[in-house]
């Protein structure tokens, strides 16, 4: 992979149209091919820099990772998790792609299963200690086992929204962890706002 200013350029052009390209067309309808047109370079331009398809959806993933935390760096990881629903909520093509690749990162070794093991490590660390700052009763063991729960919560409401798009995705996600965890989660977006509780 070309480490020039040059090449780090194009290989951000390329990640950021793949994000664009699976967010409108999803996993299914979103080939390295029609990557490839959108980004005006060849298929094999598209391989010099990610090596194959799994490679480029899993940087894809990494890439909306990153650009969540960097929009909400601090604060309550618990209620960022929440948010994260209302922002998936525009994005199904991304939500797709994560379903997809959870399943195929069981599979066999490769780079979704090493996101995935990373994504669900860190996810559960930083839910355990929110769980545990809102629940002092709560063992450390008891949170780490309701992180699992909220994440496990969080990726069946999404794959059933796929199927049912008309599922208000942020609202019976935010309702869902409140009951689980007897607490209220103050909602701070304008889709959470409307949806009550």
């Amino acid at each position: 992979m070309s480490r020039s200013p040059k090449g780090a350029a194009q290989r951000a052009r390329i990640l950021e149209t793949a994000f664009a390209v699976l967010v409108e067309h999803g996993y299914e309808r979103t080939s390295l091919q029609r990557i490839a047109r959108a980004a005006e370079v060849t298929t094999s331009g598209v391989m010099h820099y990610f090596g194959s398809r799994a490679e480029l959806f899993t940087e894809v993933l990494r890439h909306r990772r990153r650009d969540w935390e960097a929009r909400r760096p601090e604060g309550d990881a618990l209620v960022n998790h929440v948010e994260a629903s209302a922002d998936n909520a525009d994005r199904a093509g991304l939500v797709s792609l994560f379903q997809h690749l959870a399943v195929e990162g069981t599979d066999a070794p490769g780079p979704a299963r090493d996101f995935f093991i990373d994504h669900y490590a860190q996810g559960e660390a930083r839910l355990a200690i929110a769980i545990r700052a809102r629940r002092p009763d709560v063992e450390e063991g008891e949170a780490r086992s309701l992180a699992r729960a909220v994440i496990a919560l969080s990726d069946g409401l999404q794959l059933q929204w796929l199927h049912d798009p008309a599922l208000d995705l942020h609202a019976e996600y935010r309702r869902a962890v409140e009951r689980l965890l007897g607490v209220r989660i103050s909602p701070t977006t304008p889709s959470a706002t409307s949806a009550g509780s």
